[in-house]
């Protein structure tokens, strides 16, 4: 699995670069603008392709993103630990794909049978924000009887993704080696290669 996840800012044509993304084969986009207001996500909306809205999880804004059907849920960290498990239910009951953030293989364990997949990390030190690391590469947590997917984020470049997919993680997502320098699209597409070489 590899997720992208969109710039914290507003980018240029940013929706066409969406769609250009989708169209190279991106599985899910992650939309987290996390001082954005509802409009920003509507103006977004009204520019991506309709065939791609499956493919979005939006990380605010939920109740705005389930008037528009949207199908997939991200939860970060802190939002996961307000939210009762009947809501996680409901999301459930109606089809939806829930995600969460988490920071330690501890927090894995401690997560509802209802989250699809968790992002964990840093793994590597982040490339969106520097300073941002894990004291060393945080292996994946053993899944015991879990079925929860587990998704690495944090330093992750086409360098990195051999020792990624060593370290036991069903996934990857990025951020900072897509949207910091050159074409977002190009820097995908050398990203997925890199990973499917070895998680297939």
């Amino acid at each position: 699995m590899l997720v992208v996840i969109s710039s914290p800012v507003p980018m240029p044509r940013e929706a066409e670069c969406f769609n250009r993304l989708f169209e190279a084969g991106l599985e899910v986009l992650h939309v987290r603008k996390p001082k954005a207001g509802a409009g920003v996500f509507r103006d977004l909306l009204q520019g991506i392709d309709l065939r791609y809205y499956g493919r979005l999880t939006w990380h605010q804004h939920h109740a705005e993103g389930e008037t528009w059907g949207m199908q997939r849920i991200h939860l970060p960290s802190i939002v996961r630990q307000q939210t009762p498990s009947a809501q996680l239910d409901r999301w459930k009951a109606l089809g939806k794909t829930i995600s969460t953030s988490i920071h330690s293989p501890e927090e894995y364990r401690t997560l509802s049978s209802a989250i699809d997949y968790a992002l964990l990390g840093p793994v590597f030190p982040s490339i969106s924000k520097p300073g941002y690391r894990s004291t060393a590469p945080l292996e994946a947590p053993a899944r015991a009887s879990q079925t929860t997917k587990r998704i690495a984020i944090g330093g992750l470049d086409p360098y990195r993704c051999e020792a990624v997919y060593n370290l036991g993680f069903d996934g990857i997502a990025a951020l900072g080696s897509i949207w910091q320098q050159g074409d977002p699209v190009q820097n995908f597409k050398q990203l997925q290669e890199a990973w499917y070489i070895h998680a297939r």
